[in-house]
């Protein structure tokens, strides 16, 4: 975690006095890579990906409304990469009105993004799927490719008002309230598949036609 505070600027007559900061903090910031392959006797992700009906499946010929031929004993590479951060930014103002009363306020700023990028690939080193058809779901396999890009990005704003009365040394009345936060939310998906068969053939997907941000606010209590 990261913290910076201004030092606090003060203005004085003796009528008025003023007082204004500003702090930047992050409160939140990693990073994460995990890599693993190996050889899978008894399962393989093509199989599953094709009993959840999705898309690449279908689009690579690998699978026919969710059924697939090549269900394992296939040597596996997994990459994950994990990164992101959030933020916060506020600018603070207070006054003393006399003697005995305090009124300030801020404005309050947060901000952050997360990326995760996945690849997963699937080899048929022992040539276990050779059997050329005419028909899809296709076996006849040699390498899959697999990517999943997900992108999130947010940021939210809220105001905070305060005011302490404080008639004596043994008594002080405070009062705080706090808008809801109006955070924004944009959101990314992007998948590509790439297949290619014994005798080199190849099949390419993506959902570029379709992966778009979403947009969408959300008022946080």
């Amino acid at each position: 975690m990261t913290a910076i505070s201004s030092p606090i600027i003060n203005y004085y007559n003796p009528d008025e006095k003023y007082y204004l900061g500003i702090s930047y903090s992050n409160s939140i910031s990693y990073n994460q890579l995990i890599s693993a392959e190996g050889f899978n006797p008894n399962s393989s992700y093509i199989n599953s990906e094709s009993l959840k009906q999705n898309e690449w499946t279908q689009k690579t010929k690998l699978a026919t409304n969710g059924i697939t031929l090549i269900n394992d004993s296939l040597y596996q590479k997994y990459n994950l990469s994990e990164s992101g951060g959030m933020h916060e930014l506020n600018f603070a103002i207070a006054t003393e009105l006399g003697d005995y009363f305090s009124i300030g306020g801020s404005l309050n700023i947060s901000f952050g993004t997360y990326y995760y990028l996945r690849y997963l690939d699937e080899s048929d080193v022992n040539h276990k799927y050779q059997v050329k058809r005419d028909e899809p779901p296709y076996e006849d396999l040699d390498k899959t490719y697999h990517t999943l890009r997900y992108d999130h990005n947010f940021s939210s704003i809220g105001f905070n008002i305060g005011m302490i009365y404080n008639p004596n040394d043994n008594m002080r009345f405070s009062l705080n309230i706090e808008t809801p936060s109006d955070m924004e939310i944009k959101e990314y998906f992007y998948e590509e598949a790439k297949v290619v068969f014994d005798n080199k053939d190849q099949i390419k997907y993506n959902n570029a036609n379709t992966a778009v941000t979403t947009k969408y606010d959300v008022m946080s209590p």
